[in-house]
């Protein structure tokens, strides 16, 4: 017996994220988690907090320094953190 309409479980999942509204969640997870690795090894040392709330991700240093550079680099970092994401979850970079 063949079966017709078969899906790979990796599409299975997939739907299923996207029909719960967890696949921009799960995306955005991804980011945060991203961010040591993308923004380096001193940032990470320097990074407090992490969030994002839309498509804002919010990063909180303690060194003025490190945030002067990050914020050089800011539109290379959202093409990075975006595309370890998976997705487009992040248009704009709020580092305070």
């Amino acid at each position: 017996m063949q079966r017709r309409n078969t899906e790979t479980l990796s599409s299975l999942i997939a739907r299923y994220l996207r029909t719960e509204g967890l696949e921009t969640p799960l995306a955005q997870r991804r980011a945060i988690d991203a961010w040591p690795t993308i923004a380096g090894s001193e940032a990470a040392e320097c990074t407090e907090d992490v969030s994002i709330r839309g498509q804002i991700m919010t990063v909180r240093l303690n060194s003025p320094l490190v945030r002067h550079e990050l914020f050089i680099r800011r539109e290379a970092l959202i093409k990075a953190l975006n595309k370890a994401a998976g997705a487009n979850v992040i248009y704009e970079l709020r580092l305070s």
